[in-house]
């Protein structure tokens, strides 16, 4: 049998390529990261803009979960069940419009990441409440609500996403 050594002469050998492969690994982000927009071209993370955008996501899915309570407190059974049909499709048509906007570069935030995260999936994410449509489906004897429900908060997200298309993009030398 061969010389072996001993384990305290194998141990700073074994760190140091450790240490070699964890900086390796550091050096290629992950192509998800990428795709997510966690990395800049540089290879840097971005985690102070998204430390950013989960915080207005958080605050803005308070504030439109609050919106929604103070709408329907109060009501009685079905008129609650009216207005939150009613807040999910004003929410599904802002948030299209919103959408459109952003996509030509226009409306509010258009250029901040945070405010966008902020108005879609926080705010507006809030307001709406598509677990109603859920309860609906489950319901053996009301299907059809729940299908009317999602049908009108699709085609209330197309308009808003079309009447958003609509508007002008800005164009690169005006200011």
């Amino acid at each position: 049998m061969g010389r072996q050594r001993p384990r305290d002469q194998l141990a700073p050998a074994r760190a140091g390529a450790r240490r070699a492969r964890h900086a390796r690994r550091r050096e290629v982000p992950h192509p998800a990261a990428r795709r997510a927009g966690l990395i800049t071209t540089a290879g840097t993370t971005k985690t102070a803009a998204s430390a950013a955008r989960y915080g207005a996501v958080a605050a803005g899915g308070f504030l439109g979960a609050l919106a929604r309570y103070l709408s329907t407190a109060g009501l009685s059974a079905s008129g609650a069940e009216l207005a939150t049909a009613a807040i999910n499709v004003a929410g599904a048509l802002a948030l299209g419009l919103l959408t459109g906007l952003w996509s030509r570069g226009r409306g509010p935030g258009s250029r901040r990441d945070w405010v966008r995260a902020g108005l879609g999936p926080g705010v507006l994410g809030g307001f709406t409440t598509f677990s109603a449509i859920a309860v609906a489906f489950a319901d053996p004897f009301r299907p059809w609500v729940a299908l009317a429900q999602a049908l009108l908060g699709v085609c209330a997200a197309l308009l808003g996403l079309w009447l958003g298309g609509r508007v002008p993009s800005r164009e690169r030398g005006a200011a």
